[in-house]
Parts: C-alpha cells; structure tokens; sequence
C-alpha cells in the first residue's frame, strides 16, 4: 500500500509541475481550471487515493492558482 501511496503523490507532483508552466504564460491571468473526464475506474481510483466516496461525480484538486477538476464519465 505505501508504494500506491508514493506512486500517487508522485502523479500529484506532476500536476504540481504542470501549475508551474501554467503560471508561467500569458494565461495566468487569474484563476485557471482544467477540467478532466475519467473512466469510471481510472475515477474509482482518484477517489480512494483521496480518501473521497465513490459515488461523487467530480473532483476538484487546487493547486496553486489552478483547479483540476475532474469528472466521472
């Protein structure tokens, strides 16, 4: 399990990157959101690493300036 957990916060940090570049252009100019459609297990997955319950249809990690939303398909 704590491999699962490592491999996750790595994926976190990776989004963490992407704000960086995100801030870094001429589109920051405010708050920015990026909305993402899962399958639905990709989102099953997404929500226990976060600890959410499953029967929510969206998701919303923020980061910086930017929201990630991400929504069950």
């Amino acid at each position: 399990m704590g491999k699962n957990i490592e491999n996750f916060r790595d994926q976190l940090g990776k989004l963490a990157e992407a704000v960086e570049i995100f801030e870094n252009t001429f589109i920051n100019d405010g708050d920015l959101e990026i909305k993402v459609s899962l399958d639905e297990g990709t989102f099953i997955n997404l929500m226990e690493n976060l600890n959410n319950g499953s029967k929510d249809k969206k998701c919303v990690i923020s980061i910086g300036s930017v929201n990630f939303t991400f929504l069950k398909k």
